[in-house]
């Protein structure tokens, strides 16, 4: 009897300290994935586009691929083009020289892949709405 008490009590604890309170998020295959987002509607950032070499999900840097951040006094945030109203090409224009943009804020975004050759992201990015001084 001692032994079927504590093979429940095992079971209960174990069941009980394994679940953590967030239901699963279900997703297709290359799908994004957005948790605990906050997102602002529109602010305008001055700062300067940088490239950075692009680093796949296994440490492998790709030279011949990089990815566009916008670097402003205080921090140096991804850019987001699948979200944003603005090209990569137009924006590469400004490469290396200071722009002032209508943006989209995303705090606390986050999106994976199931791509090896694509990186996962968590963190801060913008949505490019707009370039302001044209």
């Amino acid at each position: 009897m001692k032994i079927i008490i504590f093979v429940i009590l095992t079971f209960f604890v174990f069941a009980t300290g394994c679940t953590t309170g967030k239901k699963a998020s279900e997703k297709k295959s290359g799908e994004d994935v957005s948790v605990n987002v906050k997102v602002s509607e529109s602010d305008q950032l001055t700062g300067t586009i940088i490239k950075e070499v692009f680093t796949d999900k296994g440490g492998r840097e790709h030279p011949e691929i990089y990815d566009l951040y916008l670097k402003t006094k205080k921090e140096t945030i991804f850019i987001k083009f699948s979200d944003s109203k603005v090209t990569r090409a137009e924006i590469e224009k400004f490469l290396d020289k200071e722009v002032t943009l209508e943006v989209k804020i995303t705090e606390t975004g986050s999106w994976d892949s199931d791509d090896p050759e694509v990186q996962s992201r968590i963190g801060k990015y913008i949505a490019i709405k707009k370039i302001l001084n044209q």
